[in-house]
């Protein structure tokens, strides 16, 4: 019952609004002012949320010694099974917006191009910046860079799955906003296939991370009490900054989208992918104390 008042007191909250043009224009503002590097840190409240997650990838393998030492960082690994897709297994993420036809279905197409095309390159710099502690706690200390991140970045492929959801049901079961999908094509992604779907306290519980695109999504999640996994896209480098709706703008609205988006979720997956190599170094420090 608790669940379906959420549910109830959720879509009393989240009626349609009204255009607000100055909320627009603040909204367009904080895009062109978004500090977008790929060196920014995240906070530590977000790490500590990523945490689990990160956990369970790096347990997926079923090796006492942690992933990197008997997986990852073997260089005889069967790269073909750690290319396979086991949706039973691994992490699922789910990017959430308002109506789920802008900017989170945006999101779950870039991030599953960002893991097929350029996950080695993602993973390459947080490769290089932690080998010296990966030598120091593995025992393949004979692994190329280059090897390391293609198997580190494989194995990320296999175990992550995205997803997208919305906090409100205006557009449940309908195809996404075809500027999405034109935004998305301009970038070789094909999300028009994607339709719109609402946050369920049921059908959601098995997400490990939540990632809202502003503030009210993030209220959202929590009031459906997924506050614990749950974190704005901002706190990946955009500096806090909301992503914002472009649904009562123009395509140069979805464009400045995108780049968030892009810049977010790379710094996310550079994140897990170091999450991936801590907690697989306290998994082998724990069986090997000194």
């Amino acid at each position: 019952m608790k669940g379906l008042e959420s549910m109830e007191k959720l879509e009393s909250n989240n009626k349609k609004p009204a255009i607000d043009s100055a909320k627009i224009a603040e909204s367009s503002n904080i895009a062109k002012s978004a500090n977008i590097t790929a060196s920014a840190k995240i906070s530590e409240s977000t790490r500590a949320r990523l945490t689990p997650l990160c956990r369970k990838i790096a347990e997926s393998s079923g090796a006492d010694s942690g992933v990197l030492d008997s997986r990852i960082l073997d260089s005889r690994a069967d790269l073909k099974t750690l290319d396979s897709h086991n949706a039973d297994s691994g992490a699922f993420i789910s990017f959430v917006c308002l109506g789920n036809i802008c900017r989170s279905p945006l999101a779950e197409g870039i991030a599953k191009h960002l893991c097929q095309s350029k996950l080695e390159s993602i993973v390459q710099n947080v490769i290089q910046n932690s080998a010296q502690n990966m030598q120091a706690t593995t025992q393949a200390t004979t692994q190329t860079a280059a090897q390391i991140t293609k198997q580190l970045a494989n194995f990320m492929r296999a175990n992550l799955h995205f997803s997208s959801a919305g906090t409100s049901g205006f557009h449940n079961g309908d195809i996404i906003d075809a500027r999405s999908i034109a935004t998305a094509k301009k970038h070789g992604i094909d999300i028009s296939r994607y339709t719109s779907k609402q946050v369920s306290v049921y059908a959601h519980a098995d997400i490990d991370l939540f990632v809202a695109m502003d503030m009210q999504n993030l209220a959202a999640l929590r009031q459906l009490g997924f506050g614990e996994r749950a974190v704005l896209l901002g706190d990946f480098g955009l500096g806090g900054a909301v992503v914002p709706d472009p649904y009562y703008g123009g395509a140069s609205g979805f464009d400045k989208v995108y780049n968030m988006l892009e810049n977010g979720i790379t710094i996310m997956l550079e994140s897990i992918a170091q999450g991936i190599i801590t907690q697989s170094t306290i998994s082998q420090g724990a069986q090997n104390p000194r």
